[in-house]
């Protein structure tokens, strides 16, 4: 199984964590070429709900080119589908950068992996090796590694989220959070990742059943509103009591706060009362304590 006993902090490769390295003759750590072994790219497919993007930009224009001059570094994890060729747990992206180099084989390594196991060891592989990651893209792999462990009988308690953390660095509470956040509907998460919506207020529309998230997400487009704490807060609440129409949304996302209401005593006025060197709170106190004064002698009345 690809997650062993992992450390707290990445001080380590990928392949020595997972147990794909050895030792040479002194002392330092170097792949098991005899597991490497070059596949066709055409025996290979993605893994099943990859959670990991996978985009032909600039970003793998550049690594396409880099995997022309140099060749593969790091070869990618696969294992056998019982349907025929291979599922690749762990290299999509040097996968499409050998497509768009001319390759025709990558190397990789075939491990036996059962299912959990499989969703396990792609979720640890890609956090140890990506550089960028996206919140949608953490919310599905912490999702999936944890119902994985579930599976297994190894999850259940903040300890599970802490140790699911450690491959990213981050706490239990903040994997908690983005296994929250894997409930939102995709075009949801697609505003979480381009920042029109806030992992807090994500959060919150997550509670949400599809209907209304479907209706939240519309409602933004129309608005261009950016949702607050306060609005999620109210559209979380309105869907609890209710069916949470459209309108509805659209109207919260719109609603506008009462500007606070503010009243300037102009210098003429002050310099009929006051010295002008008088401080701000010396100003403030003697003001209040007048206007308590005023409304005791109406018997408390305003």
């Amino acid at each position: 199984m690809c997650s062993k006993d992992l450390p707290k902090m990445k001080m380590q490769g990928f392949e020595e964590l997972f147990g794909l390295t050895e030792q040479d003759t002194s002392g330092h750590s170097v792949q098991k070429s005899e597991d490497i072994v070059e596949m066709p790219l055409s025996e290979m497919h993605a893994y099943k709900n990859h959670p990991f993007k996978v985009l032909d930009d600039e970003s793998m224009a550049e690594f396409a080119e880099s995997v022309k001059t140099y060749g593969v570094i790091h070869p990618g994890i696969v294992r056998k589908d019982p349907d025929g060729g291979y599922e690749l747990i762990s290299g999509h992206r040097r996968h499409m950068a050998c497509k768009i180099a001319g390759l025709e084989t990558m190397p990789v390594r075939v491990l036996e992996l059962d299912d959990d196991e499989a969703a396990i060891c792609m979720a640890d592989a890609n956090f140890y090796q990506r550089e960028e990651i996206l919140p949608s893209e953490k919310a599905k792999a912490y999702r999936i590694k944890y119902e994985s462990l579930k599976h297994q009988g190894k999850a259940g308690n903040g300890l599970t989220l802490d140790r699911i953390g450690e491959t990213a660095g981050e706490s239990g509470k903040t994997v908690q959070r983005f296994i929250r956040l894997s409930y939102l509907e995709d075009e949801l998460l697609d505003m979480v990742d381009t920042k029109k919506l806030g992992i807090k207020q994500g959060i919150d529309i997550s509670y949400l059943d599809r209907a209304a998230q479907v209706n939240v997400a519309e409602a933004i487009r129309r608005s261009g509103a950016v949702m607050s704490t306060e609005m999620s807060v109210k559209i979380r609440e309105a869907a609890a009591t209710s069916n949470l129409s459209l309108e509805k949304a659209f109207m919260i996302l719109m609603e506008k706060k009462p500007a606070a209401r503010k009243y300037v005593i102009g210098e003429e006025i002050l310099g009929r009362y006051f010295n002008k060197n008088i401080s701000d709170k010396e100003l403030d106190e003697i003001i209040i304590g007048a206007l308590n004064m005023y409304f005791e002698a109406r018997g408390g009345k305003r």
